[in-house]
């Protein structure tokens, strides 16, 4: 039996109505969360302070966080960086109530001395994205609204 993946919403940072960040975990494959955990002193500071500056609208710069958009086949996958720390994951519209809202569900943690990234952590990321324990995990703290006719589940 597959494993039972979880969301966890990120704690600590500003809150937005726009966007959010989360971790996905449950599975040995799954270390950002683990590996966000563990950072202390700088490391902590700048990640959360690049998660601040996403969560208030920024798109960059790309020194500190950027999608792949230019990567048809990555182009949902997302990246924190700090010196040759990466936080990958991928970037998800859960609310069917607010199609603009964006969550990045964080996945995989990596160390990177070159100047592109692993091309692997990336398929990876798109498989973690691709899967249904993540997208049921994710919807526990975001449920859907509407059923499957896109009505209100809610009667009159």
């Amino acid at each position: 039996m597959p494993p039972t993946l979880t969301f966890r919403l990120l704690t600590g940072c500003r809150v937005s109505s726009e966007r959010s960040i989360g971790f996905l975990e449950g599975h040995s494959e799954l270390t950002a969360g683990v590996a966000f955990d563990g950072f202390g002193g700088a490391n902590a500071r700048a990640f959360r302070s690049r998660m601040d500056q996403w969560l208030d609208g920024a798109h960059g710069p790309n020194s500190y966080f950027h999608n792949f958009k230019h990567d048809p086949e990555h182009r949902n996958c997302f990246v924190f960086k700090y010196n040759e720390h990466r936080l990958y994951g991928f970037l998800y519209h859960p609310r069917d109530d607010d199609p603009r809202f964006q969550l990045c569900s964080l996945c995989i943690y990596a160390t990177k001395h070159e100047h592109n990234s692993d091309r692997s952590e990336l398929d990876r990321v798109e498989q973690w994205r691709k899967s249904l324990g993540a997208q049921e995990a994710i919807s526990k703290t975001y449920p859907k609204t509407k059923n499957e006719k896109g009505g209100s589940p809610w009667k009159n």
